[in-house]
């Protein structure tokens, strides 16, 4: 069950065999918006992450760092999400979301509680 919108798999900036990087339906010329999306398997939500989940968005992370899409960023997944599968949003550091912020989880915590 593919439940990742098709046009991610056809708009990608940069893809690898676990992740595909998008830009995001929301950005714009004021605030960059981008999305991962973790398509090695269907990972519902932050509450189905494993510790590999997080060492292979934090490996392509790093890849996608290479392109120099971005700076002073902040990523983080939504909960409840939007559309039920893993995808962690990159926006400006001073980026205010319309959605309240105990839906908001940033990257760098979830990554911290695994210790990677």
């Amino acid at each position: 069950m593919n439940i990742i919108p098709n046009d991610v798999f056809e708009n990608y900036i940069y893809k690898n065999e676990n992740c595909i990087l998008v830009q995001d339906p929301k950005h714009n010329s004021e605030a960059f918006h981008y999305t991962i999306w973790y398509i090695k398997e269907h990972i519902k939500d932050i509450y189905s992450i494993t510790p590999e989940v997080m060492k292979l968005l934090k490996e392509f992370i790093e890849e996608i760092k290479q392109l120099e899409l971005f700076k002073n960023e902040k990523m983080y997944f939504t909960y409840p999400p939007n559309i039920n599968s893993l995808h962690l949003h990159i926006l400006p550091y001073d980026y205010i979301s319309h959605r309240p912020l105990n839906e908001l989880f940033l990257f760098e915590n979830i990554h911290n509680i695994y210790q990677l």
